[in-house]
């Protein structure tokens, strides 16, 4: 056999296997969040953001998230807020992943462990039927929104929370095919920050505690008067 024949067996070979590899082992998504620093005695939130990084992007049909915290609890407590808010709605800045197949975005505490808190997600088509939603290569999609909420007065201050992800699961089609994860730093984990609150809130405060301060004195100079005012 020639050695071209040989050389051009060996590329079609190479190709074989490289198709066969790209059917079989799907690219990552890659799991991105950031930290978020929380005024004591306050609530606050954080956004899980996914992307694939996949040529030809990537398919997504289910997931779901089991998040922990963990830190001081001696000047105040950090937690999750019991209701978290629903984002499948979410079509700006950063669009919901299932944003127009959503089969019900929700969140619980799991009975067996909390305070955990779980996220969770599938795809619908309206009918009842599992669809695979298509997920560009390199763009980011709104995956959760984390809300916690401090307990604490202004001793917290400085504190720090960890929040990380405990367990996870997302499949990639309608038969539950495990999808492989990049995580954006250890665990995915983030820290809360208790941070005193801002100074452009005390000054929205500042008025109304004025203006019952005027008239708290104007009640007090009326009813010193005989007969009210003149």
């Amino acid at each position: 056999m020639s050695t071209g024949v040989n050389s051009w067996l060996s590329k079609a070979l190479m190709c074989a296997v490289w198709c066969l590899w790209q059917a079989s082992c799907p690219a990552d998504l890659v799991l991105e969040i950031s930290d978020v620093s929380i005024p004591y005695g306050s609530t606050g939130f954080v956004d899980v953001f996914v992307k694939s990084t996949a040529a030809g992007g990537e398919s997504l049909a289910a997931w779901d998230m089991t998040f922990e915290i963990s830190g001081p609890v001696a000047n105040g407590s950090l937690d999750f807020v019991a209701t978290q808010p629903d984002i499948s709605g979410i079509a700006s800045p950063v669009p919901y992943v299932f944003l127009i197949d959503t089969g019900g975005y929700g969140s619980f505490s799991p009975s067996n462990n909390p305070p955990d808190f779980t996220f969770s997600d599938y795809t619908d088509d309206g009918a009842g039927n599992p669809v695979n939603v298509s997920l560009s290569s390199g763009v980011n999609y709104l995956l959760a929104r984390i809300s916690l909420v401090h307990l604490g007065g202004s001793s917290a201050i400085g504190d720090q929370f960890t929040v990380s992800l405990a367990s996870y699961g997302f499949s990639y089609d309608s038969a539950g095919s495990s999808l492989p994860l990049t995580l954006t730093n250890s665990g995915l984990t983030f820290t809360v920050f208790v941070t005193a609150p801002e100074p452009s809130a005390i000054g929205l405060l500042l008025p109304g505690f004025g203006l019952a301060l005027w008239l708290r004195r104007r009640r007090q100079k009326t009813v010193s008067r005989p007969g009210g005012i003149d």
